[in-house]
């Protein structure tokens, strides 16, 4: 298993998009982002996606996504391990918006619940604005 890095604009390689399209998830890659993923030979296994928000620089971790075939093997964790101690990352803090079924893997990661004292307030309307619409999730953060 290999782990690779490339900002959204250098992917030349493995079409992440396709990864993700093909497994369910609905987000975009944005030229900004940097990605993150882990392959077996060409096969994408799984992947993340840090992205800078637009109104408070903040960094966001998204896009975790295993293929549908290898989920519940340990690969989101093997991933977010290695991209959260990668020396690509600033130090600073790291904030995700979690689904329900995933908010233990973050907890285990070392990412604690922030709200209104502890969280910048354009993520903190983010998430209000998510759960207006139906999307139950939880704002974490971590200590980078």
């Amino acid at each position: 298993m290999e782990f690779h890095t490339a900002k959204a604009e250098e992917l030349s390689g493995p079409d992440l998009g396709r990864f993700y399209k093909r497994n369910g998830y609905k987000g975009k890659i944005s030229k900004a982002d940097r990605c993150y993923w882990l392959s077996s030979g060409t096969t994408i296994l799984a992947a993340a996606k840090i992205s800078l928000h637009k109104k408070t620089g903040a960094l966001i971790l998204n896009g975790v996504w295993v293929d549908k075939h290898k989920r519940n093997q340990g690969l989101a964790t093997h991933l977010l391990k290695i991209v959260l101690t990668k020396s690509q990352l600033e130090t600073g803090t790291i904030y995700c918006f979690a689904y329900p079924d995933a908010v233990n893997l973050y907890r285990r990661l070392g990412f604690k619940e922030c709200d209104e004292h502890n969280c910048p307030m354009n993520l903190i309307e983010q998430q209000k604005h998510y759960k207006q619409r139906g999307t139950e999730t939880t704002l974490l953060a971590l200590a980078i």
